[in-house]
């Protein structure tokens, strides 16, 4: 008997070395349960987004700062070194040919439309009687991304350029060739369909599907879906 109760008054002292105060309560407890962390606090990711959101970029407002904007910004470095950038080039005042970014090969030969895109550019633009000696052509992007593809972080700049390029060149006509370029001066996509004019700021002009696509069109359909819109911005009558 006497072991029994040391036994049981050495449990006691176990309990209230642990800390155990009452021998029963109301609410069952688990004394080994490992204890709970506190819950750190994370970001909403709204708030990351806000914190991540680039900065303001000041847009050049004059033609020559701007060209040299455009070579030479950190802005545009994920479309490669300064080196393998290609300038807008062309006579002021006239007609002006936009598209999203050069190709490789243009960038490698210092103009707009080299390589297998520049038979079918000047098929189009002889088209309607203009050469390209007499257009003022243009690309959002300075140089050609990796992959290819427009970058969505870099839309909102390349299009307020856009539109500041623009009113620097003071064009007659604006001839936008692809979605990424139609969209960022007319806020529409290419519509083969379309029969009648855009305007950007009171500015005349169209938008046709990229050239690189004519070259798949062996039977010159995309052509002669592009001529209706052709005529409209080149009329027979255009002095």
């Amino acid at each position: 008997m006497g072991t029994i109760t040391a036994d049981i008054d050495s449990a006691y002292a176990w309990w209230r070395t642990a800390g155990v105060e009452d021998w029963a309560g109301e609410s069952p407890a688990i004394w080994f349960e490992e204890p709970k962390l506190a819950r750190v606090a994370r970001p909403r990711a709204d708030a990351v987004r806000e914190e991540a959101a680039p900065a303001l970029v000041a847009i050049p407002e004059t033609l020559e700062t701007l060209t040299e904007w455009l070579m030479a910004s950190d802005v545009f470095a994920s479309v490669g070194p300064r080196t393998r950038r290609l300038a807008p080039a062309g006579p002021v005042g006239g007609t002006m040919i936009v598209v999203d970014m050069p190709e490789l090969v243009d960038v490698d030969a210092g103009r707009l439309f080299a390589g297998p895109l520049e038979a079918q550019v000047d098929a189009v633009l002889k088209a309607v009687g203009v050469t390209r000696d007499e257009v003022y052509l243009a690309t959002m992007l300075p140089g050609r991304t990796p992959d290819g593809r427009f970058p969505p972080a870099l839309l909102p700049t390349a299009t307020e350029a856009l539109q500041r390029h623009v009113a620097l060149v003071q064009p007659t006509k604006i001839w936008a060739m692809g979605d990424v370029a139609a969209q960022a001066l007319f806020a529409t996509r290419v519509n083969p369909k379309r029969r009648e004019l855009l305007a950007f700021e009171d500015i005349p002009g169209i938008a046709t599907i990229h050239p690189r696509l004519l070259l798949d069109d062996p039977d010159r359909e995309r052509r002669k879906a592009m001529w209706p819109l052709m005529q409209l911005l080149f009329p027979k009558d255009d002095a």
